[in-house]
C-alpha cells in the first residue's frame, strides 16, 4: 500500500518537474530569441502561471513523499542525515525565492507596462541574465536530484552542494554572456 501510494505521489511529482522545465526552456528561447511578437507576452504570462503552479504541485507531492517515507514530519537531524534529500530541500528552496524575484523583478522589466519602461540598461539586463541563470541551473540540479539515488550513499550533503555550485556558476556565466541579447517583448 505504501508503495503504491508513494508511486501515486512520484508520477505528478515528476509530471510536474517535467512541465516546469519544458515551461521554463520555452520561455528563456522566447526571451533569448530574435523573432519577439505581441502574442509572446500572453505566452510569458502563461508560462509564469504554468511554472507556479507545478512548484506548487512539486512542493505538496514532495513534501507529501518525505512524510510518507519517514512515517511522520521528520525533525532536522533526520533530514541532514540524507544528503540527497537537505540538498533537494535547498535547491528547491532556491528556485522558490529565485521563483519570486523572476515574478516581481524580471517580469515587470521583460513585459513593461509602457514603451517608455521597453528599454533594459546594463544593469538591469546583467540581473534578469542572473535570475535565469539561477533559474536554469537550478530546475536542471532539481530534476539531477530526483534521479541521483545511485550516488545518495556516496556523496554528503557538501558533494551535492558543490556540483549544485558549480552548476550555478556554469549557468551564471552562460547568463552573464548571454545578457546583451535580453530585452523587453514588444507590444
Amino acid at each position: 500500500m505504501k508503495e503504491t501510494l508513494r508511486l501515486l505521489l512520484i508520477y505528478p511529482h515528476l509530471i510536474a518537474c517535467c512541465v516546469a522545465i519544458g515551461a521554463t526552456v520555452l520561455a528563456d528561447l522566447k526571451i533569448m530569441g530574435q523573432r519577439t511578437g505581441p502574442g509572446d507576452r500572453a505566452l510569458l504570462q502563461l508560462v509564469s502561471r504554468v511554472v507556479l503552479i507545478a512548484l506548487g504541485v512539486l512542493w505538496c507531492t514532495g513534501l507529501s513523499i518525505i512524510v510518507l517515507d519517514f512515517g511522520h514530519w521528520p525533525a532536522w537531524a533526520e533530514l541532514i542525515a540524507r544528503p540527497k534529500l537537505i540538498s533537494k530541500l535547498i535547491v528547491v528552496s532556491v528556485l522558490t525565492l529565485n521563483g519570486a524575484a523572476l515574478h516581481h523583478y524580471a517580469l515587470p522589466r521583460l513585459l513593461p507596462a509602457s514603451r517608455d519602461q521597453a528599454l533594459l540598461c546594463r544593469t538591469q539586463r546583467l540581473r534578469l541574465a542572473c535570475i535565469g541563470g539561477v533559474s536554469a541551473a537550478s530546475w536542471a540540479f532539481a530534476a539531477f536530484l530526483g534521479i541521483a539515488r545511485p550516488l545518495a550513499g556516496k556523496l554528503s550533503t557538501a558533494g551535492f552542494l558543490g556540483l549544485y555550485l558549480a552548476a550555478l556558476i556554469v549557468a551564471l556565466a552562460v547568463g552573464l554572456a548571454s545578457a546583451p541579447r535580453l530585452r523587453a517583448l514588444p507590444f
